[in-house]
């Protein structure tokens, strides 16, 4: 912004630029209603639905119960 006040830069949004507000946005963050912690996940899963990051469980080859018992054996061997 510094530099776009002074001049410096042009086409700068909000200074020598209008801000458009976006027709159909693919998200909402509504900061004045919400958490940063529920923005924050709220981008995230969108992010996954959009195929753009790797959801939360991608990658995982195993059951709940077999992620139970490598946790339990992490924390035997001292490692959690």
């Amino acid at each position: 912004y510094k530099k776009a006040l002074a001049g410096e830069i042009t086409g700068f949004t909000g200074v020598d630029d209008p801000y458009e507000e976006p027709v159909k946005p693919e998200i909402l963050i509504e900061s004045d209603k919400e958490s940063e912690k529920e923005s924050v996940a709220k981008i995230v899963r969108t992010l996954e639905l959009m195929g753009l990051i790797p959801g939360a469980d991608a990658g995982k080859d195993f059951s709940d119960e077999e992620e139970e018992k490598i946790k339990q054996r992490l924390k035997d061997l001292g490692y959690i």
